[in-house]
């Protein structure tokens, strides 16, 4: 946690997709790297990296109650907050999405960062701005954990702002993405919104997040 608020990205760069706010996706030590040949000295093309920081800052307090740390690191946390809002929802539709900018970085910036990894049920390829399922679960669980920290420090106002978000969130989550025809949420919305209605473990992740539905 201290090494990644050390490197949040506090600038625009386009030829990272470094945002204010965002956390790395990799940095790289390689000549390559060095020679800025390719931008992943220091990478931040990773759409889920920015939630988790908020989810693992909160699941750390939850285990070890070290508020001293989570103090520290505070600033951070709001930082990526405002990332998640300003930066991460693109299109203002509520969701968080991700768009390559760098000519050399990832065009698919989930944990399936493959080219070709993210499609529709026919095979044709998502276009991004692409929203990926189980990230909008990572942003509904950095919701609900920043709230739970901002009272820790005093900030009563701002986490019931956050868990409002939060709640919206998850009822607008299922209407976009569950499809009926396949049981199951789609792996993510295309730049046209339209769901890529493919089976995949990425809908899992939204059991542990909590933004599932019950029923």
């Amino acid at each position: 946690l201290g090494f990644l608020a050390a490197t949040q990205a506090t600038s625009d760069d386009p030829e990272r997709d470094a945002e204010p706010g965002k956390i790395a996706h990799e940095i790289r030590r390689g000549e390559m790297a060095a020679l800025d040949e390719v931008p992943f000295s220091q990478y931040y093309g990773s759409v889920d990296a920015t939630p988790l920081f908020i989810v693992l800052a909160g699941a750390y307090y939850d285990r070890t109650g070290d508020r001293a740390f989570l103090k520290q690191i505070w600033p951070n946390i709001g930082r990526a907050m405002d990332w998640i809002d300003r930066y991460g929802d693109q299109d203002g539709d509520g969701f968080v999405e991700y768009l390559c900018r760098s000519p050399h970085g990832l065009r698919q910036q989930g944990w399936k960062d493959s080219d070709d990894s993210i499609f529709h049920q026919d095979g044709q390829l998502a276009e991004a701005p692409i929203a990926l399922c189980e990230v909008q679960g990572y942003v509904y669980d950095a919701k609900r954990r920043a709230a739970g920290l901002a009272r820790l420090f005093g900030g009563e106002e701002k986490a019931e702002e956050w868990e409002r978000q939060a709640d919206e969130l998850k009822a607008r989550f299922d209407k976009a993405f569950w499809c009926e025809d396949i049981g199951t949420y789609a792996i993510a919305l295309d730049k046209d919104k339209r769901p890529c209605r493919v089976r995949s473990s990425n809908a899992g992740h939204t059991l542990f997040s909590g933004i599932a539905a019950t029923e």
